[in-house]
C-alpha cells in the first residue's frame, strides 16, 4: 500500500511544481488503484490481511492526504537525491518532497516504527 500511496503523492507533487496547482483528488486517486494494481501481483498479503481493505485504506489515506496536506505544501523538489557525511560516514538517501521554505516531507505509511534496523 505504501507504494501506492507514494506513486500517487509523487505525480500530484511533481505536477504541481510546474502549475502550482494540485490535482483533483480523484485523480490522483485513480493514479493509486493504478499503482496498487501493478503492485497486487507481486505482494504477498498475510492471512489476517484483506487486500480490499488495504485497497479501501489506501484510497482513505490519499484522499485526506491530498484534502488536508497537500494544500499546504509548495514543492520545489520532488524525489530528490541526497548525500553527504555524519560523523566520518558517507550516507546517501531520498527526499519525497523538499518544499520552497527548505523543509523535507517524507511519506510513511506504517502505523509503527521498525524495531530495528
Amino acid at each position: 500500500m505504501g507504494l501506492a500511496v507514494h506513486q500517487a503523492l509523487e505525480v500530484n507533487f511533481r505536477q504541481k511544481i510546474e502549475t502550482r496547482e494540485d490535482l483533483e483528488t480523484t485523480g490522483v486517486l485513480c493514479v493509486f488503484r493504478e499503482a496498487w494494481m501493478e503492485q497486487v501481483p507481486e505482494t504477498e498479503f498475510t492471512a489476517d490481511e484483506s487486500q480490499g481493505d488495504l485497497r479501501r485504506m489506501g484510497e482513505r489515506l490519499v484522499a485526506k492526504y491530498m484534502d488536508e496536506v497537500a494544500p499546504k505544501v509548495e514543492p520545489a523538489a520532488v524525489e530528490l537525491d541526497v548525500h553527504g557525511e555524519i560523523s566520518s560516514v558517507s550516507v546517501r538517501g531520498r527526499v519525497d518532497v523538499l518544499d520552497v521554505e527548505g523543509r523535507l516531507i517524507d511519506f510513511k505509511t506504517a502505523s509503527r516504527r521498525p524495531s530495528h534496523v
